[in-house]
């Protein structure tokens, strides 16, 4: 989590947090810049401007509060976020069953999200009683085992 420390001027974050940065940095370029284009579209641009012109100045303290209130805020819907996925899982586990019986070192968490969330979906749209067939038939739509030989 993003904290101050006894040492004043010093804050440390997460390992979560720091690998959300990095996640965000590789995989989500374009959503961090429409962000940055909506922060413009809502005043950023003007408060730049302000800065440029009237040489407002912030101390080392106030500056380093920003940053800190950022990540504290990052940790918070990182937190937030996982607690969903958390209610939300366990809520797919109660409605298809089948789903904690599949070995997941053997099927990856991308093709194990999508079938859960195409038979989830079945069941909300046509009310089916039997998640586990609309399951396994979407896993096995999406699963592809990778050959390995196997000496002996």
């Amino acid at each position: 989590m993003a904290r101050n420390t006894n040492d004043k001027g010093h804050f440390m974050i997460s390992y979560e947090l720091l690998r959300l940065i990095r996640w965000l940095i590789e995989h989500d370029q374009e959503g961090l810049k429409r962000l940055v284009e909506k922060a413009f579209d809502h005043g950023l641009a003007q408060e730049i401007t302000e800065l440029q012109y009237f040489g407002e100045t912030h101390t080392v303290d106030e500056l380093q509060g920003h940053v800190v209130e950022f990540f504290a805020l990052l940790e918070a819907l990182l937190a937030e976020t996982t607690q969903e996925d958390i209610v939300q899982e366990a809520l797919e586990r109660s409605r298809i069953p089948a789903i904690t019986q599949v070995d997941t070192h053997h099927c990856d968490s991308g093709i194990m999200a999508a079938s859960i969330a195409k038979a989830t979906a079945a069941l909300d749209a046509n009310g089916y009683e039997n998640g586990k067939e609309i399951f396994c038939k979407e896993l096995l739509k999406r699963w592809k085992p990778a050959k390995r030989l196997h000496s002996h």
